[in-house]
């Protein structure tokens, strides 16, 4: 019933035949390497990487043998040897020389984790650049801001996309960070010291690490899990900030609210026992990754106390929970991207609820305008009761406010009430808070990328 959540693209991969390729190509430039620095023979390395570059073997390759063996490495291995000794006996001796299992996993973890990056960030640009779109075209469109769930002052749609979009950008931003730093070659042999490659063990890793596309890491990471933390804290991150976006959208699209639906489709968001309804179903498949990828990173965080140069347990509770937060942020993407594909803005409607509440969200104006005369608490609480009183009279506020102050020291004259009570202030800051914003991040290198 998951499936729903998750990326198939992310989730494949993280899929066995994935990571048995990322385990070939890390085995073949491990050869590759070796050989040109004279750690084994030459004629060894070529047999060995040659072998590693048939992709039929991939389908040849069994990893169900893990269980029993206690990680995919050690069958992999073995079966590796055996294709190698097939066609070079002599070869075979130097497979995987100098190497340990949390070298070729985590290597084809870090692979994986920066395609899925890849992907991520490729589609995440694209959401943006809708949610730009639509915000332009909305930076003047008027509606009621909400604040704990309740009218609060008038903003526009325009400025909610923006400051929803900030987020997304900053989002982005760090994930192209760690894209630079973080994906780094595993390779320190059974206790991280590569002790088999002796003075040329940091070429080694140059050279292995330059042939996959990584960064060489300085020194072995095999317990010292913060690059896959970051990584993965990034991702909920993400993941969470869509979900405020997607909560948003399907807030606005309760039935008494009615300001944005998603696009209809045939099937799409109806209710098996009523058939008016026009549900959500988009954000809340990115509201649903949201609740659950915390928990996933916490996994992380908690498996980041290893035992020394090698964990029992920690490590490998990475392997369930970081294929899961990848897909379901990747996922998360595509449910908000979705949503935003043909989504429907009642500018009527957004109107119909903002005069709703003008009478009420003129307060904290009138609050603020008699603050110099009465001191900003008395200012406060009296038109706080004031709008108790409209509130239970069923009077507009503007009525209530210029009958207690007819007589007062401090009265307002009536085009200052009216001044008080008009959105157009609201309005011009956030349109120009939103124009500022949107102008701003086309102009800044990488702003829109």
């Amino acid at each position: 019933m998951d499936a729903q959540f998750h990326s198939t693209e992310v989730a494949g991969l993280f899929a066995a035949e994935r990571q048995i390729a990322h385990m070939l190509a890390f085995e073949g430039a491990l050869a590759r390497v070796q050989g040109e620095l004279g750690l084994i023979p030459e004629p060894a390395a070529r047999a060995i990487a040659d072998a590693c570059a048939d992709r039929k073997l991939i389908a040849r390759i069994d990893l169900s043998a893990a269980r029993v063996a206690g990680n995919p490495a050690i069958p992999f291995v073995k079966q590796l040897t055996a294709l190698v000794r097939a066609s070079d006996p002599e070869a075979a001796a130097w497979v995987h020389h100098g190497a340990t299992s949390q070298d070729v996993i985590d290597t084809a973890t870090v692979l994986s984790l920066r395609e899925t990056f890849a992907a991520i960030i490729r589609d995440l640009s694209q959401l943006r650049e809708a949610i730009a779109t639509l915000a332009h075209a909305h930076v003047r469109t008027p509606m009621i801001a909400r604040t704990l769930l309740q009218h609060a002052a008038a903003t526009t749609f325009g400025y909610k996309l923006a400051a929803a979009l900030a987020g997304l950008d900053q989002c982005a931003q760090r994930m192209m960070q760690l894209m630079q730093t973080h994906f780094c070659l595993q390779l320190g042999g059974p206790v991280g010291t590569l002790s088999t490659a002796g003075p040329l063990a940091l070429p080694l890793v140059r050279g292995v690490a330059l042939r996959l596309g990584l960064q060489p890491a300085e020194i072995c990471w095999h317990t010292n899990r913060v690059r896959i933390v970051e990584c993965g804290t990034a991702l909920a991150t993400l993941t969470g900030h869509l979900g405020k976006i997607a909560h948003d959208i399907a807030l606005q699209m309760q039935s008494d609210v009615a300001e944005l639906a998603e696009a209809p489709a045939p099937g799409k968001g109806g209710s098996s026992a009523m058939p008016h309804k026009h549900n959500p179903v988009d954000s809340v498949a990115a509201s649903a990754a949201a609740i659950v990828t915390p928990q996933l990173a916490s996994t992380l965080l908690a498996a980041m106390v290893q035992e020394h140069e090698r964990a029992a347990g920690a490590w490998h509770a990475e392997w369930i929970a970081l294929p899961q937060l990848c897909s379901l942020t990747h996922g998360a993407v595509l449910a908000v991207t979705q949503s935003f594909r043909g989504l429907r803005v009642d500018v009527q409607r957004m109107q119909a609820n903002l005069d709703a509440a003008l009478e009420l969200i003129g307060a904290s104006a009138v609050a603020e305008a008699l603050a110099p005369a009465m001191g900003r608490d008395v200012a406060h609480d009296t038109v706080q009761e004031w709008t108790r009183i409209a509130i239970s009279k069923h009077r507009p506020l503007r009525e209530v406010v210029a009958q207690e102050l007819r007589n007062a020291p401090h009265a307002l004259p009536p085009e200052q009430l009216d001044a008080l009570f008009s959105i157009d202030r609201n309005v011009a800051a956030a349109d120009a808070a939103a124009r500022h914003y949107l102008e701003q991040r086309t102009a800044s290198p990488g702003g829109n990328s």
